[in-house]
């Protein structure tokens, strides 16, 4: 019988990492290290992982003029995307939640100022329905796909104890449609960004890697971490025990070659 809860979740990470996993372990368990995407900019302070603000920022915004949030809620990163695109750029973010969609509205109107709301349209949709958006209609695209944010598991027992192996497979199987659905949306030149705050392999380079196989026009645009970072063929991952508490937060940037 599989284990599952608490037991499996702690054997199944060791047995990925070895004798890094209860310094790693340790690290997921302290405390955050926040800063915000930008103090001068936001109309209300909003404190993210500095992993994170890496992240969303390695999505090319120059000469982007259609871009997209996939999975915007909360909504933090799409802060730093709003923040970051041009005073003609529009940013359409998405999320399949109806209530995390209410708390992404609530974050882009307490945070952001109206010229830049203006230019902002918010979505209640399933990616995977493929009739919500035109193909080939965006210069930049972030999926920051929804995983299994183990950090968050380990500071709640109640979630934790409804870990089992089979969760980082569903997900990394959903992740995978989503990263399908999306190469339609993706213009030529453009950048696809793909990011998780997992630290399963098998929801940060396995679905990278299935997909590019089957999708020879993306090209993978390599990503300079911040130090401690570690540095694959399919992306770049911020664990805490290396990189001072940033993280965890796994990102792969493509762009479509024809």
């Amino acid at each position: 019988m599989p284990l599952k809860g608490a037991e499996g979740f702690e054997m199944y990470y060791k047995d990925i990492y070895g004798a890094r996993w209860e310094k790693l372990r340790q690290s997921l368990l302290s405390e955050h290290t926040y800063m915000q995407p930008d103090d001068n900019r936001l109309q209300k302070p909003y404190h993210m992982d500095p992993g994170s603000v890496w992240a969303a920022r390695q999505l090319p915004l120059l000469n982007a003029e259609q871009i997209l949030d996939a999975c915007a809620a909360p909504g933090g990163k799409s802060l730093v995307l709003a923040l970051g695109m041009s005073k003609t750029a529009q940013l359409f973010l998405n999320d399949r939640s109806p209530d995390r969609v209410k708390r992404l509205k609530q974050v882009i109107d307490m945070c952001l100022e109206p010229q830049i709301k203006s230019r902002i349209q918010i979505k209640n949709s399933n990616i995977l329905h493929h009739h919500i958006w035109k193909e080939t209609s965006f210069e930049a695209i972030l999926l920051d796909a929804p995983c299994s944010s183990e950090r968050h598991l380990l500071a709640h027992p109640k979630y934790m104890g409804q870990w089992s192996p089979t969760r980082g497979k569903r997900l990394a199987e959903q992740q995978l449609l989503f990263l399908k659905s999306l190469s339609r949306n993706l213009k030529v030149g453009g950048h696809l960004l793909y990011c998780t705050c997992s630290i399963n392999p098998l929801e940060n380079e396995a679905p990278i890697q299935r997909w590019s196989q089957k999708h020879p026009q993306m090209q993978n645009i390599a990503l300079q971490g911040p130090f401690g970072a570690e540095t694959s063929n399919w992306g770049t991952l911020v664990l805490p025990d290396l990189c001072d508490s940033q993280g965890p937060i796994f990102a792969s940037l493509w762009t479509r070659a024809y």
